[in-house]
């Protein structure tokens, strides 16, 4: 398998559009295209990137030798997941500031705060 197509097979792997997959790696999505199509290289900072973000052996990336290829394990977290759980982990922030924020005005206000609170 040529660089290209193990670049395309490790994109479609992790359900990237071409666009996305370019931003991840900081290659402008026509280059990207062009190294998709066999008409580019991939520079070294693109092919650091893709080696960190997807947990790539540089060997496999590089001349298709070495390793079984890309990681494709749901433990390894790319960098869409990460956003992903990042956007719950701040909705659930606020989400807990709000109800702190209720329970403050319950106990100014001398309400009980939940049912335990009259126990």
């Amino acid at each position: 398998m040529l660089e290209n197509q193990r670049l395309k097979t490790l994109r479609e792997s992790q359900n990237y559009s071409v666009v996305r997959f370019a931003q991840l790696i900081g290659v402008p999505q026509a280059t990207y295209y062009r190294i998709e199509q066999g008409k580019a290289k991939l520079t070294m900072e693109a092919a650091d990137a893709i080696i960190r973000l997807f947990n790539v052996d540089i060997n496999w990336l590089m001349r298709g030798e070495g390793g079984e290829g890309p990681v494709f394990q749901e433990e390894v977290v790319t960098k869409r997941r990460y956003e992903e759980l990042e956007q719950r982990y701040l909705k659930l922030q606020e989400q807990l500031i709000d109800y702190q924020q209720t329970e403050i005005r319950k106990l100014k206000n001398g309400e009980e705060s939940s049912p335990e609170a009259g126990r």
